[in-house]
């Protein structure tokens, strides 16, 4: 089975979500596919990161540039009915490049990781014979359709609402082309499925619980939050935090932000709080708060914070709009709150109860070691490939 992996961003360092999610399933899912990584990459890529890849197993690796924001030929998009990512991402000469490399490579499949590649789905593929898997991150929209909800600024709600239109009917418009949409949880698939595609598969994100074999001691009275704040969500949860929720706190207590860019956040400019660009060790990464909260009031998905710090028995505390992905219940596997007043109190009582602490850790660890360890959701996604190449056959 020859498989050509698309991503909208080279996978490695996995300093984000998708990078994160694009690094394990190439990781777990190789196993007797030929893999060729397509991947855009941005003005810091380091050939360097290549050898992150090399050791999984994935040495065939061809990397495009992705278009600058501010590149001319970009700016057509605010005008046109495509958004502003068909500028970005969509480019005739590396459309070329993939089509050269699909038959070079002898290509069965070729899966899109994301919305961002979606621009390259193509009735061409299919008239080839070649399968088209298009892996969904998020359901993009709805994302865009949260910023325009949660942003002050009269002018850029009226421009996320206006590319949300946009994305929509793009999204819409991939799932036609795919053989295989997959989606990360049930209630994206249901969504998937009510736009008109029935062969819709979930691919949950996952986490390596074998990194998290032994128990680590977590530091007294601190929070950690871990995220990317390219990401807007990640912006605006921090910003929710620490005006609604830190105030109701003891001063005693310090909050230890891991992220990208976080260090470039005015507001994050605080006694009581550190930040760190990036932590490469996981297990040093989790083992250096005391409390994972996760303040997360837009977007899709799951968390991989999430279940990878229920992987390294450190309590997490979460608003309940970003874990109803979740198969856990409030008060075994996690604590959830509804508004920052019950996010506080969950925080006081995890941090002054042992017993509870203790107790929602080792039920969480087992949670995630059954239903979210990359190995299994590795397996499926090898098993959906190969049952489009069957079908292909």
């Amino acid at each position: 089975m020859n498989v050509l992996f698309f991503t909208y961003d080279f996978p490695f360092p996995t300093n984000s979500g998708g990078k994160t999610r694009a690094y394990n399933l190439l990781k777990f899912a190789k196993k007797n596919a030929r893999i060729t990584l397509f991947s855009f990459v941005r003005d810091r890529f380091n050939s360097s990161q290549e050898e992150g890849l090399k050791k999984i197993g994935i040495d065939d690796i061809i990397i495009v540039p992705r278009r600058s924001v501010i590149d001319m030929r970009s700016l057509p998009s605010l005008v046109s009915g495509k958004s502003i990512f068909h500028g970005l991402y969509f480019d005739k000469g590396i459309e070329k490049k993939l089509l050269e490399t699909i038959e070079d490579r002898k290509i069965d499949i070729v899966h899109f990781e994301s919305f961002y590649t979606g621009y390259y789905l193509s009735t061409k593929l299919r008239e080839m014979g070649i399968k088209q898997v298009f892996g969904t991150e998020n359901i993009e929209y709805l994302l865009y359709e949260g910023y325009a909800e949660y942003h002050a600024s009269y002018p850029l709600r009226v421009f996320f609402k206006r590319q949300a239109r946009k994305i929509k009917k793009e999204e819409e418009h991939f799932y036609q082309l795919a053989d295989c949409v997959l989606t990360v949880t049930n209630e994206e698939k249901k969504h998937v499925i009510r736009s008109g595609h029935e062969n819709v598969i979930v691919i949950e994100n996952g986490v390596d619980v074998s990194i998290f074999k032994s128990k680590k001691n977590h530091p007294a009275n601190t929070l950690l939050f871990i995220g990317n704040f390219s990401y807007y969500p990640n912006v605006d949860a921090m910003r929710w935090f620490l005006r609604e929720v830190f105030p109701l706190l003891s001063e005693d207590l310090r909050l230890l932000v891991v992220g990208r860019r976080s260090g470039d956040i005015s507001f994050l400019k605080h006694a009581r709080v550190t930040t760190r660009e990036f932590v490469e060790n996981t297990e040093e990464l989790f083992s250096s708060g005391t409390v994972l909260i996760a303040p997360i009031r837009i977007g899709g998905g799951t968390n991989f914070k999430i279940i990878e710090a229920m992987a390294a028995r450190l309590p997490v505390v979460a608003l309940s709009d970003r874990i109803s992905s979740f198969d856990f219940e409030n008060g075994r596997e996690f604590l959830v709150g509804e508004n920052a007043g019950e996010f506080a109190d969950h925080i006081k009582h995890i941090l002054g109860d042992t017993a509870l602490r203790k107790k929602i850790t080792e039920n969480a660890y087992r949670a995630v070691s059954k239903e979210y360890d990359w190995t299994k959701i590795g397996d499926k996604l090898y098993k959906t490939w190969q049952s489009l190449l069957y079908e292909k056959n």
